[in-house]
């Protein structure tokens, strides 16, 4: 009863403050939401969230000046098109009950409302260097506290939780941190180190602080044992360097970064070839650590295409053809949810509402968590995976292009960090389910709203409107 007191009165505190201030409580509370789910497992903590994103939208709504133009243009009706594919898959006759789809869209349609919110925080610009702080500010947090695991292990109520959620992320002594899962903290810490390279770009001679939350993200990542996230993370890395090499303003900066990243490419390849190769197995004996568990892994990276799992990656992208294939327009969202009813029942507020009996018949394999890929192909089809790429793409390429030409130091720096993140997703959306959490999924759509609002703003035909976002006081004035 105390923690749902609590929770009224944040709530009634919430409702009477700004946009700016929901904007930043909503950034502040997410990467804590695996935290809040171990320690306080009673309260419906996504709900929460859920409810959090729907009062700030209202707020958006009703805060959005009519004189600003259509928006995001092309951009825009790509995301409204890929929402009303989601929310008439949530319909399909192939689900057990409209529960199940609705269920499946919630976890979509939740994130992608962040995108118009992202579009309103583009024109803020006071707004967007706090939400740069606010990143940083809870990076700090996140990353002591992986560490704090990595040194002192989990704490009873984290290894009570994850047993019975996802049990092989305490054997493998996979970092998670204060996020729901160590995806989600590769994810998050890649975000970090990618604001932490924007701070030093607006900043240079403020290095301190910047160097040493970019030091501790890129260890975290490292710990998480999720090769994928590593991987995207160096993919995102080398993304940013070509893009900050090809502007002048950044070359210097730029040319750092590329010698930052070569270094660490030598040192993991150094691990990787000083590891033996060993069962993968013995990432979960006992006297291992997290690095142990993060070594060995990376380890099996020598044996290429014949480890197991780029075995079952390229397994699953075979079964993302073949499910386009059986189902070209999707079998309803939500499907991916029936893989485990009890895991359900046991780690969501609604349990196995709607799953169905015995007689119901799956029309394709539900695999959750493996690859976004094959999640849209089997409850969207080729509508929903094609919509959901030309957004990401048109996002990487409108970031790449904000950060190249923008006069505006923040604005270019922002969007370079924006197109890294993207990078990040859509890679490692190869090997795991990201978009699933919100901790994931909600920074991709923000930030995909804010350089496509920019973008728009680049658009402008020069004499016309100016907004809050030309201005640096945030004010909005026409000309």
């Amino acid at each position: 009863m105390t923690v749902l007191a609590v929770l009224a009165l944040a709530t009634g505190w919430y409702v009477t403050r700004s946009f700016d201030t929901k904007v930043l409580v909503l950034v502040a509370v997410l990467p804590f939401l695996g935290w809040l789910q171990a320690h306080a497992a009673g309260v419906p903590w996504s709900l929460a969230v859920t409810g959090l994103i729907a009062l700030l939208l209202l707020h958006a709504v009703r805060e959005r000046p009519a004189s600003t133009g259509r928006g995001a243009h092309g951009l825009t009706a790509l995301v409204l098109g890929y929402g009303a594919v989601v929310a008439a898959q949530a319909f399909s006759t192939d689900l057990p009950s409209v529960l199940t789809g609705l269920r499946g869209a919630r976890l979509v349609v939740e994130a992608l409302a962040l995108y118009f919110i992202g579009a309103e925080v583009a024109r803020r610009p006071v707004l967007v260097r706090r939400l740069v702080q606010v990143v940083l500010a809870g990076g700090a947090l996140v990353g002591a506290y992986a560490i704090k695991q990595w040194l002192a292990g989990f704490d009873a109520a984290e290894i009570a939780h994850y047993r019975r959620t996802f049990p092989i992320a305490i054997r493998e002594r996979r970092i998670f941190s204060t996020l729901p899962g160590a995806s989600a903290l590769g994810h998050h810490l890649g975000l970090v180190a990618l604001m932490s390279g924007a701070a030093l770009l607006v900043r240079p001679r403020r290095w301190v602080v910047p160097s040493a939350l970019l030091a501790t993200s890129l260890l975290g990542v490292l710990l998480t044992g999720q090769r994928g996230v590593q991987l995207s993370v160096f993919a995102a890395g080398l993304a940013v360097v070509a893009v900050a090499l090809c502007r002048p303003a950044f070359r210097r900066e730029g040319a750092r970064a590329g010698q930052v990243v070569t270094v660490l490419a030598t040192a993991v390849i150094a691990l990787v070839l000083l590891t033996p190769v060993q069962d993968r197995r013995a990432a979960s004996e006992p006297d291992r650590s997290a690095f142990d568990s993060a070594r060995i892994k990376l380890a099996l990276l020598r044996d290429g295409a014949d480890e197991s799992s780029a075995r079952l990656r390229t397994e699953r992208l075979g079964q993302t053809v073949d499910a386009l294939l059986e189902r070209p327009f999707g079998a309803g969202t939500g499907l991916n949810l029936l893989v485990d009813p009890e895991r359900s029942a046991r780690s969501t507020f609604l349990g196995q509402a709607g799953f169905g009996d015995e007689t119901y018949r799956l029309p394709l394999d539900p695999l959750p968590g493996e690859s976004y890929y094959y999640t849209l192909a089997s409850e969207t089809g080729l509508p929903g995976l094609a919509g959901w790429l030309a957004i990401s793409w048109f996002g990487i390429a409108s970031a790449a292009g904000i950060a190249l030409r923008h006069p505006d130091r923040t604005k270019a720096a922002v969007a370079l960090a924006a197109c890294g993140y993207l990078v990040i997703v859509v890679v490692d959306s190869f090997t795991v389910d990201a978009m699933s959490s919100i901790t994931v999924s909600g920074w991709f759509w923000l930030l995909v709203g804010m350089v496509g609002r920019w973008a728009h703003e680049d658009r402008l035909p020069r004499g016309g409107e100016v907004t809050a976002a030309s201005r640096p006081d945030g004010l909005q004035v026409t000309r």
